[in-house]
């Protein structure tokens, strides 16, 4: 079993309504298998560099109104399915719901699954979230399988997630109008506050930044889970990976030589990527349906770029 599944709270639901009638209450979560505490830090600690870019991104580009709604399950389904088709992927691919599920989506091999009901701003954020997760992070698993490389997830996983998640949110965010980082600043600095407070303390803190009620609670349970008390400092660190991955993603796209398609051999990630071009077995990869139009590719970089002040990325020492 991933290390993400690991952490998936059997009694989340029912906790979290305890939480949402009394702010003060800590969760007390259940795990069907023992969460090592080691698993929890294994992607690396909050820089406070990055916690100071994330206050400034949080500040300067939240959105006024983030509520979401319910899509229905079919118009997801409908959705993935006409990128499938459009990408040309022969596997067979899962797409289920899960009203247990404690993040919005995620993609586990040849698998996507969605929270049940699955909940979405609009079409537009449904449409990034597919960017996200079916054109970013299913199809570098299906390449990873055509090279056959192996991962060596115990030693390289930071690695590999930050250039993975990195990637994806910048594909994310290529078709929004808004195309500010705010949210994964809010989850840098949600791991921040998790290291110094309990759920309650680090849920009143979230709040401070005027970030609406349940993206707060969503921010506290992304961190807390894998904790069985979660007045406990600390927590889950992945989602560090987020906002340290979009610079230096962001940073590589900005060397003409780097070409997108080299990210798509296979779970790459930059620091090994010259020497995984030498072992290449095949072309024949899967790429998002968004490589068609490389020059609009690029300039949706740029306005990424621009919103977020990343020009300013190696004087502010993020990489």
């Amino acid at each position: 079993m991933g290390t993400i599944a690991l952490l998936a709270p059997t009694n989340l639901n029912a906790e979290i309504e305890k939480f949402v009638a009394d702010n003060s209450y800590n969760p007390q979560f259940q795990y069907p298998n023992e969460v090592p505490t080691e698993t929890l830090h294994k992607w690396g600690e909050p820089q406070e560099k990055f916690v100071e870019w994330a206050e400034l991104l949080i500040q300067k580009n939240t959105p006024g109104d983030y509520s979401r709604s319910v899509i229905s399950n079919s118009i997801v389904e409908e959705r993935c399915r006409a990128a499938i088709s459009e990408i040309g992927i022969k596997e067979p691919i899962t797409i289920t719901f899960d009203e247990k599920k404690a993040t919005r989506c995620s993609v586990s091999g040849n698998a996507i699954m969605f929270r049940d009901p699955p909940m979405f701003n609009n079409e537009e954020e449904l449409a990034a979230t597919i960017n996200h997760e079916l054109q970013t992070h299913l199809l570098r698993n299906l390449n990873q399988k055509k090279q056959g490389w192996v991962l060596d997830r115990e030693k390289q996983d930071a690695l590999i997630l930050r250039t993975e998640e990195g990637l994806a949110v910048l594909n994310s965010l290529l078709e929004m109008q808004q195309k500010g980082i705010w949210r994964p600043a809010s989850y840098y600095l949600a791991v921040s506050l998790g290291m110094k407070y309990g759920f309650a303390e680090m849920y009143a803190k979230l709040r401070e930044r005027n970030l609406s009620e349940d993206f707060c609670i969503r921010l506290c349970i992304r961190v807390k889970r894998g904790l069985k008390d979660t007045s406990a400092l600390g927590g889950n660190t992945k989602d560090i990976c987020y906002l340290e991955g979009i610079a230096k993603v962001w940073t590589w796209f900005q060397e003409s030589t780097h070409q997108l398609k080299d990210l798509y051999l296979g779970k790459v990630f930059i620091e090994e990527l010259t020497e995984k071009k030498t072992q290449v077995k095949t072309d024949d990869v899967y790429l998002p349906t968004f490589s068609k139009n490389l020059d609009l590719y690029y300039q949706h970089l740029a306005e990424i770029g621009e919103a977020n002040e990343m020009h300013s990325l190696q004087t502010k020492g993020l990489v």
